[in-house]
């Protein structure tokens, strides 16, 4: 297969010889339509922001501005890089713009800034929030009911004495005492006694 090159004929080897570049990406460059020598850009164009009257992609204005690009990308709004005090009106520098904030009295914070302040897990400060779809009053007010770690320490202590001990009535004894905890953990009293 001969192509136009340089005003003649050539084959893809021999372009690929007389540029430098791979065979693959001069058949790519061909099939695709892009021009075979110089830089070529594949993919949608980059996408440009207003800086100081020009429109320049992320990493340009991280090279004029001497920030990392993920700095310059939280100091975006719309399609415009914003600037000394549009920027701190736009964007408060303690939260990451994807941030969930929540009000309280007065008070914003981040959901892990309120997991600090209030003692309650952030994981359950999220099921609260997102799953069970409760108040911010009694998201962050009502104390954390749940016990995970006596919990996995009771089943850790379980597992430990099933492995030291082979005597089936000492493995009903420990599933009892497990049962008992389990009650008093979730508020239930005299748990049903295992059978087996």
């Amino acid at each position: 297969m001969l192509v136009k090159f340089r005003g003649r004929g050539m084959t893809v080897p021999e372009i690929a010889k007389l540029t430098g570049l791979a065979e693959a990406t001069v058949y790519r460059r061909i099939r695709l339509g892009k021009p075979i020598e110089g830089p070529c850009q594949y993919g949608p164009e980059p996408k440009r922001y207003n800086f100081r009257g020009e429109m320049l992609t992320a990493p340009e204005i991280a090279e004029r501005t001497g920030y990392s690009v993920s700095h310059v990308r939280r100091q975006i709004s719309g399609n415009t890089y914003l600037e000394g005090e549009a920027a701190r009106a736009n964007f408060d520098d303690n939260f990451h713009p994807n941030c969930v904030l929540l009000t309280y009295r007065g008070k914003t914070d981040s959901i892990s800034g309120w997991a600090r302040r209030t003692g309650i897990p952030q994981y359950v400060i999220n099921e609260r929030l997102w799953r069970k779809g409760w108040t911010i009053h009694r998201i962050l007010t009502e104390p954390n009911n749940a016990k995970p770690k006596t919990i996995r320490k009771s089943i850790n202590r379980m597992v430990q004495g099933f492995r030291a001990s082979t005597d089936r009535h000492s493995i009903i004894r420990m599933v009892k005492l497990f049962q008992a905890s389990q009650g008093n953990i979730t508020g239930k009293e005299g748990a049903a006694p295992c059978t087996r």
